[in-house]
This record gives C-alpha cells, structure tokens and sequence, in this order.
C-alpha cells in the first residue's frame, strides 16, 4: 500500500522528494497515472500529491513572455484569453484535448512529465522554443522542452525535483496553430499532429518553426520543412516540397492506433492544413 503526503507548496514538495528519492513520485491531476496503474504499472511506495498546492496555477503574460505555472489545468488554458492571444496554438490544442473531465483534472506539468509522444501540448511549446522551469533541493534550472523530453515516458527531471512552470517569449506579430489526426475529434489519442509558429510579412513567411507529435519517440521538430518555408510566399510547389519534406523527417510506427505509413502520409498533409488554419492562402 502506497503511503500518500501532501506538501503545501512546492518547496516543501522538493523537500519531500529529496528526502525519499526514487521511493517517491510527484502526483498532480493523476489522469495518466490511474492509465499507467490500470494498466499493470506498479505504483510507488509513497505518492507526492500537489493537489493543495496553490503555486503554479496561474498564466501570466509579463515583459514580453509568456509564463505558465505547472499546475494549471487544461481547462484554465482552453478559458484562457492571454494564452489564446500569446500562443494560440497551444490554446487550440487545450481545447481540445481529451473530455471535460480530463481537461479539469489534468495540468500542464503533468502532460509534460508524462512524456508522451502523443501529448498535444508539446508541439505548441515546441515551435514556441519553450523553456521549462525545475526547481530541485539545490535550485532551480532552467532546460528548453526539447532538452526536457527525452524519450517515450522519460524526461530529463531528477528524482527531487518539480517542473514548476512553462517559459515562452512573446514575439508581437507571431501567429501559430495546432493541428491533429485522430479516430475521431475527441476523446482520443492522437495519430499525428503539427504546430507551426512564424510571422507573415507581406505575404512573406519569417521565423517559421514546424514540428510533428505523435510519430516518434518524441516530438519531432522540422527544420528542412522550416527552411523550405523561410521568406517565402508559400506557393503550391513550395508547399507541395514542403509537404514532402514533412512526410520524411516522420518516424512513426505500426501500433494499435495507425499504421506507420498512414502515419506518415499524414504529416505530408498537415503542412497544407496547417497553413490553411493560419489564414494563409497558398498560391
């Protein structure tokens, strides 16, 4: 039988992971973790809850960036009109994720811990060059999200430590958007999904940043896609290789969900779509 402490904040939280190590696992909104012990995973010995911590609940955008604390909510960010105007498609992908159950109980820190490759918030933080925030026994660091995401179900957080907050900079004039394929519109997990961030400039793409979920170990960030976009107009032929160059830096597999080809046939298709959502007419 586990053994469950409550710390009310997220020092006292740190504290209690330092002092039990690997016995003891952080526990937020605990939609993934009643899948994994559903599932057969064998619990801890003693649970971390940070359900009556009051820190990190809020989204603040201050000075040109955006801040969000690891325990809001995907519903508070699907509610969220700073995030909607800061980074849009990270509030597209709340909105749609998962049922309203899930959205009320699951948070961002906890998404992100858990390191799916299919979970919809990384692209959008991805294309933002999100920074997250870990606050351990000797401090906090400070890691980009790429660096934080290591493979399916690992991240680079040490066992005393939290993710206490989601970093991105404000950039005036940026648009982005989410989108995803799944079975059907929600309650699902994802096949594949794409983010893109840029700036349009006279019909001209700048700062184009693309990346893929769900069809590799992690997100996969685009770059030859960007490059192929970078201070164009996007023209059907530009996108057409850009499309191309999408289906290539895939890495799917086979499983439950999709197959690896459709999969990657996909992403060829999210460039086009992706474009579109953001209100760009493709000549």
């Amino acid at each position: 039988m586990s053994r469950i402490l409550r710390p009310a904040s997220f020092s006292q939280a740190v504290a209690m992971l330092a002092e039990h190590g690997q016995a003891a696992r952080p526990i937020a909104g605990g939609t993934d973790t009643l899948t994994r012990l559903n599932a057969g995973a064998a619990p801890p010995s003693l649970w971390v809850d940070l359900s009556a911590v009051r820190q990190g609940r809020d989204i603040r955008v201050q000075d040109g960036a955006l801040r969000i604390g690891a325990l809001v909510s995907f519903q508070d960010m699907a509610g969220s009109a700073a995030l909607a105007a800061a980074l849009p498609a990270l509030h597209q992908a709340a909105n749609i994720m998962g049922s309203l159950q899930i959205r009320t109980r699951g948070t961002l820190g906890g998404n992100l811990c858990n390191a799916s490759p299919a979970g919809d918030a990384i692209p959008p933080l991805v294309v933002a060059d999100a920074l997250v925030e870990l606050l351990g026994s000797t401090g906090s660091r400070m890691l980009s999200i790429q660096d934080f995401l290591l493979g399916p179900g690992q991240t680079a957080r040490r066992p005393d430590e939290l993710l206490v907050a989601v970093h991105c900079a404000v950039v005036p004039g940026t648009v982005s958007a989410f989108v995803r394929v799944g079975a059907r519109a929600h309650h699902v997990i994802t096949k594949a999904s794409a983010a893109m961030a840029c700036r349009v400039d006279r019909g001209i793409l700048r700062d184009v940043r693309f990346a893929l979920g769900s069809v590799g170990p992690t997100v996969i960030r685009a770059p030859r896609v960007e490059a192929l976009l970078e201070g164009h107009t996007p023209t059907a032929q530009r996108v057409a290789q850009a499309a191309l160059a999408s289906a290539a830096a895939a890495r799917p597999i086979d499983d439950v969900r999709s197959t690896a080809a459709y999969r990657r046939e996909v992403c060829g298709e999210l460039v086009g779509i992706m474009l579109e959502k953001l209100g760009l007419q493709v000549g």
